[in-house]
């Protein structure tokens, strides 16, 4: 998930963090006052708490990583939420061969 994203600083908007009550599913921590879980990974399900469309190059590096990943698991499909509102994140996963599902405002592909 972050292969070449040693030094990457993303992009949060926000307050609030997930908390994970499991260390062996974080991915990676956070420090920003206190440590918190920017990432984490349990079964099939991946999580980020930061802004991939709005973290420069390294987000869209990142969603390619992870599409490696899937690939390399023989998954045959992804999902992706956003907000509705979200039009930099929908063309950020758009651009990467992700199509609009407007039953569930979530980005798809096969």
């Amino acid at each position: 998930m972050f292969k070449n994203l040693h030094s990457a600083k993303f992009y949060y908007l926000h307050s609030y963090f997930f908390q994970c009550s499991n260390n062996n599913h974080i991915l990676a921590k956070t420090k920003y006052g206190l440590d918190f879980t920017s990432a984490f990974h349990k079964g099939n399900l991946y999580g980020v708490q930061f802004h991939p469309e709005k973290s420069h190059g390294y987000g869209s590096l990142l969603l390619e990583n992870i599409i490696e990943d899937m690939y390399q698991l023989k998954m045959i499909s992804m999902k992706l939420n956003t907000q509705e509102d979200n039009y930099i994140a929908q063309k950020l996963y758009e651009n990467k061969g992700f199509s609009l599902s407007t039953r569930d405002l979530s980005i798809m592909s096969t």
